[in-house]
């Protein structure tokens, strides 16, 4: 199984995980799984994720993505659902992409993503978001960064964050 995830641990690797998924050359499973890896070990996966086919891709098969959650991390993505209605999220990034999939239950890991690239790139300012999601559309939970991966669609007021 780790051959196979490796194949898609590089930037071209994803681009083909993709291509992959489309053409059903994968399992979702096998999808799910490479892409969380692919994705945390990735440092410049911002292009491909502000992709609109990339992205088109995500919400087609986001159903099934809890196939990429390990048991700890579905343990605790079950208290979740279980013990709220909504939850609260936050987005870190640089310039307006508030559309993206990574949020996170954590305010100030998203402060920290806002401002880890603002001295590189000086002609975008960080920008914090603040949403709720309904527990019925949450798929994924990434405890790494407490990450909630999730369509934008499905995060509901959002506002930007002074601090």
């Amino acid at each position: 199984m780790q051959e196979i995830l490796d194949k898609y641990d590089s930037t071209e690797g994803m681009i083909l995980l993709f291509e992959d998924i489309v053409q059903n050359k994968i399992s979702e499973d096998i999808f799910w799984t490479a892409f969380k890896q692919s994705y945390q070990d990735i440092d410049k996966v911002h292009p491909l994720m502000t992709d609109k086919v990339a992205q088109q891709i995500l919400e087609y098969h986001y159903d099934m993505a809890g196939y990429s959650m390990n048991n700890s991390e579905y343990e605790e993505f079950e208290k979740l659902v279980m013990d709220n209605e909504e939850i609260v999220v936050y987005r870190g990034t640089l310039g307006d992409h508030e559309h993206g999939f990574s949020w996170t239950l954590d305010k100030k890991r998203a402060f920290w993503f806002a401002n880890r690239f603002a001295s590189v790139s000086k002609d975008k300012s960080p920008v914090v978001y603040q949403g709720r999601l309904n527990v019925a559309n949450f798929q994924a939970y990434w405890e790494l960064e407490q990450e909630v991966f999730v369509p934008p669609k499905y995060v509901m007021e959002k506002k930007v964050l002074t601090s």
